[in-house]
């Protein structure tokens, strides 16, 4: 009788204890969430001498967020995130969009890891309506770095509107040049509708030279509009490369979907009639709050020695060629 006691004692001293310890770690752990988008199309392409079909991925992911409250207003957090093509299933790498750990608090944010540059946080909130993603993407013309591995990121605390973020990327070698270091910046105001980003990145992209790209964007949210611009300039400090753009962009509701636009000008400064404008339009309608089916019609016309190519699932095109994409499809969050 006392051994059973005993025993059923131990049971509810130990079944006590495995209670209090995951009531802590809950407490602790504010949020932790599987997230994820599935973004699959049907791609229409024509390069001007060859045209063909394809289900297309498009910047389809999965990833795991959260935080802990560390007291005092400071909390931890991590976002591990990855690429997958929806159409095949393929990974395009463990964690390749986003891998990070960090602090906030009331003196701003830190993160570690593989992270968005600011040049491309800036881009996409003022000008691309298409998210860099799809036959709509900015990426498809403008050279501009979306990520960094081995990074140091602090974000300024948001005061009146203005916030900010400023970036480093260590090279990790013992000898040589410091080849794919890189320092980017980022700073953003926003107000009554009104919203204006600079942004900076300069990258060590050889033994002899930087990339320095900067970023001038706009936007302006009024009756269920938002119009965009943007002038971007992508040189090298021994003059091997030079581009510079300027675009224009919109978004607005249409019954029950969204209407999406954007321009692009991209003119070449050291390859002769190297450059190209593109023009995307885009429908997309919501059958739920997670389910969006779409429609995008871009164009890509290439001057004579351009090479621009349009969507996801990109065709080789000839020199001074022209590219359209009609794509279909649709997109489930979760």
């Amino acid at each position: 009788m006392k051994v059973r006691n005993i025993k059923t004692s131990a049971c509810c001293i130990l079944a006590a204890t495995c209670a209090a310890v995951a009531a802590q770690s809950a407490f602790a752990q504010t949020n932790v969430q599987l997230y994820g988008r599935l973004d699959t199309s049907i791609d229409l392409m024509d390069n001007g001498a060859n045209s063909r079909t394809a289900v297309s991925s498009n910047s389809s992911r999965w990833g795991l967020r959260g935080t802990e409250d560390l007291g005092g207003g400071m909390r931890a957090l991590f976002n591990l995130e990855s690429g997958f093509s929806s159409d095949s299933g393929a990974s395009n790498g463990a964690f390749d969009r986003r891998s990070v750990v960090g602090i906030s608090g009331g003196f701003g944010q830190v993160v570690l890891g593989r992270e968005y540059t600011p040049f491309y946080t800036l881009i996409t909130r003022h000008f691309d309506p298409f998210g860099n993603a799809g036959a709509g993407a900015s990426g498809d013309v403008l050279p501009f770095r979306s990520r960094e591995s081995n990074s140091v990121m602090y974000s300024l605390p948001k005061l009146s509107g203005f916030s900010g973020s400023l970036m480093y990327t260590a090279d990790e070698t013992d000898t040589g040049p410091a080849v794919n270091r890189a320092v980017g910046a980022g700073f953003d105001w926003s107000g009554n509708g009104f919203g204006l980003g600079l942004g900076y990145h300069d990258r060590k992209a050889s033994a002899t030279a930087d990339r320095r790209d900067l970023l001038l964007a706009g936007s302006y949210k009024f009756s269920g509009w938002q119009i965009g611009a943007q002038y971007s300039r992508y040189e090298a400090s021994d003059d091997s490369f030079d581009q510079r753009s300027w675009g224009l962009s919109a978004r607005t509701k249409l019954g029950s979907g969204e209407v999406l636009l954007s321009y692009i000008d991209l003119d070449d400064k050291r390859v002769q009639d190297g450059g190209a404008r593109k023009l995307s339009i885009g429908y997309y309608y919501a059958l739920s709050k997670r389910t969006t089916v779409y429609t995008v019609l871009a164009y890509i016309d290439n001057d004579g020695r351009g090479k621009f190519a349009v969507g996801p699932d990109k065709q080789v095109v000839a020199a001074g060629d022209s590219a359209r994409n009609l794509q279909i499809g649709i997109r489930h969050n979760f």
